[in-house]
């Protein structure tokens, strides 16, 4: 039931503990990954980033949606300390009713 699949991928990037976002960004990893433009092209230093990011939905909205916050993390942090927060939406549901765009 395609539905109920959109329901279950929600709930799983939805998790409590969220998730650790890891990524490389910079010329080599552009080529490393089959990249053909500037970046790729370029000679731009390699920087890794990581964070750890939970997403709450809001109930009862179509589409799915809600908050994000960025968690423990000693950089992005509210003014007073807190975790910072943002906004997400499913932008494409697919055939089958699962997220594929967020």
């Amino acid at each position: 039931e395609p539905a109920r699949a959109g329901r279950e991928v929600v709930q799983a990037i939805t998790r409590e503990d969220g998730w650790l976002l890891k990524m490389d960004i910079g010329s080599e990893p552009a080529r490393a990954l089959g990249g053909s433009g500037e970046v790729a092209k370029g000679d731009s230093m390699t920087v890794g980033l990581s964070a750890k990011v939970r997403m709450k939905l809001d109930a009862g909205m179509e589409p799915p949606q809600g908050s994000a916050f960025v968690a423990d993390s000693a950089i992005f942090k509210e003014a007073d300390g807190g975790e910072m927060e943002g906004f997400w939406q499913v932008e494409d549901d697919g055939d089958d009713g699962g997220p594929r765009t967020i």
